[in-house]
């Protein structure tokens, strides 16, 4: 009877085969239903032939290029578990910083009410609310498919009494009589020319529905800048993840459109990635 392979071998064999151990030690943690922690102090425990042909199936999709996230159905934001698949994009380091500025705002506010919208995965307004216990929130998207992904997250994460998700094509369906302290989006955004320039792990994967902004990559912040303060309180704030050529255009509309006190933000790597406007 031949051995069973351990938890190390796995791993050393599906990098030989061209993944990095990182992908490979969260491939592994997914098929064996465990931590991925745990696998650090069981590298000698031994994996049964299902697990291992389970795992193999990972290791292929990993090889054809699909990112990790959808093939462990799973991101880490803001220090949350996320479930993801291909109706929602995978969560950015770049949106967890939004997030981080809009928290600040947030928690100098009395029971705030906050809208996301194209909230996909729900990550921003279920991190959001996780930082702020006595908010509550409206998610939007136009994505009955994203929706059910941000319903699964919001209870998940202990804040689904305090969320409610919404179909619609931006504000089309929501009642007009909202009012929102909070209003938050990282909009579709890539022109039709940068399209054909993504990754192919972006392009091949995730939702061009909630990548393209149209042929400028303007038209929901076009769109947002004429709706969203007729849902903002009186002294409500607008925040937009941007594209990094995008601070200038963006920072425009929102002037055009009677917004005040406009300010851009850089992300980590010295690039506009957010903007805040008062209403």
């Amino acid at each position: 009877m031949s051995e069973q392979t351990t938890v190390r071998q796995a791993i050393q064999n599906a990098v030989s085969r061209g993944i990095t151990q990182k992908d490979a030690r969260y491939a592994l943690a997914h098929a064996l239903n465990l931590p991925v922690n745990h696998l650090k102090i069981t590298p000698d425990a031994p994996i049964t032939a299902d697990q291992l042909r389970a795992f193999d199936q990972l290791v292929s999709r990993l090889l054809a290029g699909e990112p990790l996230a959808y093939v462990i159905n799973h991101s880490d934001f803001m220090g949350l578990d996320f479930y993801i698949n291909t109706h929602t994009l995978i969560p950015r380091n770049e949106t967890e910083q939004l997030v981080e500025w809009v928290t600040e705002h947030l928690n100098t506010m009395a029971s705030p009410r906050v809208l996301d919208m194209c909230t996909g995965s729900g990550c921003i307004v279920v991190s959001l609310l996780h930082a702020e216990p006595t908010a509550q929130g409206v998610g939007v998207d136009i994505s009955e498919q994203a929706l059910a992904v941000a319903t699964r997250n919001a209870n998940s994460n202990g804040v689904g009494e305090r969320v409610r998700f919404v179909c619609s094509d931006l504000f089309a369906a929501l009642d007009p009589g909202l009012r929102f302290d909070i209003i938050v989006s990282n909009p579709p955004y890539i022109p039709t020319h940068e399209m054909q320039e993504l990754e192919p792990s972006v392009a091949e994967h995730e939702p061009h529905l909630a990548l393209h902004g149209g042929d400028s990559g303007l038209d929901f912040y076009e769109a947002i800048a004429k709706q969203a303060h007729n849902y903002l309180t009186e002294h409500g704030v607008l925040f937009l993840e941007i594209g990094y050529n995008q601070g200038l255009a963006v920072k425009a509309l929102l002037e055009q459109n009677g917004y005040q006190h406009v300010q851009i933000e850089k992300d980590y790597f010295g690039h506009d990635r957010m903007v805040l406007a008062h209403r």
